[in-house]
């Protein structure tokens, strides 16, 4: 079976046992659908400086970014603190309510229970 390996715009189609060979000459080893399958480590010094620059701006970009997330989770952690407080004073009110309602509720069964023997009494 073959493969092809690509080196700027040229693309060669090559067998499995050369692969290393050509990784070694520069060249990426591709899929079919012309996705990099394989990268090659780049023998020019040219090359890895500025793949040596690529990166060092990606990890200053990313840097960055985790302290502009780190700022921003702070930021929300302490928002969620001042939530969490807010709703358990919040919860107790409505906690008595509940009671109130409940014992209420009870205390209106007990009457109308009272009453209806009263009402049969007096027939």
């Amino acid at each position: 079976m073959s493969v092809q390996a690509q080196k700027g715009n040229k693309i060669l189609r090559i067998s499995e046992d050369a692969i290393e060979k050509y990784l070694g000459m520069g060249y990426n080893i591709v899929g079919s659908d012309g996705a990099v399958l394989q990268k090659a480590v780049p023998s020019d010094n040219n090359q890895l400086k500025l793949e040596y620059n690529k990166l060092t701006e990606e990890i200053d970009s990313l840097k960055a970014t985790i302290k502009t997330l780190e700022m921003k989770n702070a930021s929300l952690a302490q928002e969620n603190k001042i939530l969490a407080k807010e709703l358990e004073t919040m919860k107790t009110p409505v906690e008595e309510v509940k009671v109130e309602k409940s014992t209420r509720k009870r205390k209106q069964a007990t009457e109308q229970v009272e009453e209806q023997p009263a009402e049969e009494k007096a027939e």
